[in-house]
């Protein structure tokens, strides 16, 4: 491993006018073994690199193009991984090095996106809009925005804000549960069809869950455990983002669920897209193609 050192000059006039020059350096730590490469991979950074550069490429190419270039990019990845860092494994085994293990969950949830896929059920607008912010996020803004936060509502505790977090999939919400998921742009919350009423009469005030209205429906400051653990809850997620998230309420089965369910990267987008199984086993098929 050396040392790559890059300098940069600014040559700038002050506010006093004096003449005054900035030396910006920055240095890289550069490496020819594979072996030191992988373990020291952000794949945060690698994720928010590979999002902007897709972003740029829309005027220039077409969703599809842009799309199997990212799954190229990721295959690669991994097959010079297998074959120069685990060359005494299975053949036909899929082999992830440790720092990279998510990397085909997030690069599912990239080529599913709105900002890429520009489906019929985003305007142009809004499509606009979404590039715009996430071509200025930062690493943590695209991380939040690839792989969707999930929170149980239904069996908070005071002392355990915020809880552990629920994967991104349908199977894992219960129906007698009420779930809260967020990615930085918007936050849903989610009840189940067979919900306590008592959960409902404690956050919403109100007896059942036909009073309900997506868009208009708030939280209510009420003086019980559960309406005071959830509105910390959400307290504490919108101060962890840089702009105000809009709070939708959708229930299961309801007409609006279908877009709630587009949040959760791991299964099948309702306007297209594999789940993460299945795309998992066409990422390592096309690394064994590329190691033939």
């Amino acid at each position: 491993m050396y040392l790559l050192n890059h300098d940069a000059a600014l040559l700038y006039t002050s506010i006093s006018g004096q003449r005054r020059l900035r030396i910006l350096t920055l240095a890289l730590t550069v490496t020819s073994s594979y072996t030191s490469l992988y373990p020291a991979c952000d794949l945060d950074t690698i994720m928010n690199y590979i999002t902007k550069v897709a972003l740029r490429s829309i005027t220039m190419s077409t969703p599809k193009s842009i799309r199997d270039n990212i799954i190229t990019q990721a295959a690669n990845m991994l097959a010079c991984y297998r074959k120069n860092c685990a060359q005494a494994t299975t053949a036909g085994q899929l082999i992830l090095p440790e720092t990279l293990k998510l990397l085909p969950v997030y690069v599912t949830s990239l080529i599913k996106c709105d900002a890429l896929t520009g489906t019929q059920t985003v305007t142009t607008d809004d499509r606009s809009l979404l590039m715009q912010r996430l071509m200025s996020m930062d690493i943590k803004g695209t991380f939040a925005y690839l792989y969707p936060r999930v929170y149980a509502l239904h069996d908070l505790e005071e002392d355990k804000l915020p809880p552990p977090h629920v994967r991104c999939l349908y199977e894992r919400f219960s129906e007698v549960g009420a779930y809260v998921i967020e990615n930085g742009f918007v936050m849903y919350i989610w009840l189940g069809s067979q919900v306590d009423p008592s959960f409902v009469q404690s956050l919403f005030g109100i007896q059942n869950t036909a009073h309900i209205q997506p868009e208009k429906c708030r939280i209510v400051d009420l003086d019980n455990p559960i309406s005071r653990n959830v509105r910390t809850l959400l307290n504490v997620i919108r101060n962890e983002r840089n702009a105000y998230m809009k709070l939708f309420i959708v229930q299961q089965r309801d007409s609006i669920e279908p877009f709630f369910k587009n949040y959760l990267v791991e299964d099948k987008g309702f306007t297209g897209g594999a789940s993460y199984v299945d795309f998992l086993y066409h990422l390592h098929r096309e690394i064994r193609n590329l190691l033939q």
